[in-house]
């Protein structure tokens, strides 16, 4: 379990797919995010679509920040720990690092 994770996207996608990301929080259940990537894509559009959809995902409680190729996630108060994997992905071409801080 982790206060903030930082996931990096890299690449450009080269056919339509999706990539699964698994969040838990801590004391809770685990929920699965999807994300719709689409060929051509370039990291900018994907981290931009990963924000998106993690935001709606995860509502108020936590912040989503989009930055260049990176997508930040941490709890709006301390100490809210969770974590983050990747469930899946049939897209190619793009790669992703989830960075545990």
């Amino acid at each position: 379990m982790v206060e903030k994770v930082q996931v990096i996207c890299d690449g450009k996608v080269k056919n339509d797919g999706t990539v699964n990301l698994v969040f838990t929080p801590a004391g809770g259940a685990a929920s699965e995010i999807r994300i719709t990537l689409q060929k051509g894509m370039n990291r900018g559009d994907v981290c931009r679509d990963l924000a998106k959809e993690v935001s709606v995902a995860l509502g108020k409680t936590y912040e989503v920040k989009d930055d260049s190729g990176k997508v930040r996630i941490e709890g709006t108060k301390k100490d809210m720990k969770f974590s983050l994997s990747l469930g899946g992905q049939t897209a190619t071409g793009v790669t992703f690092e989830l960075k545990l801080k």
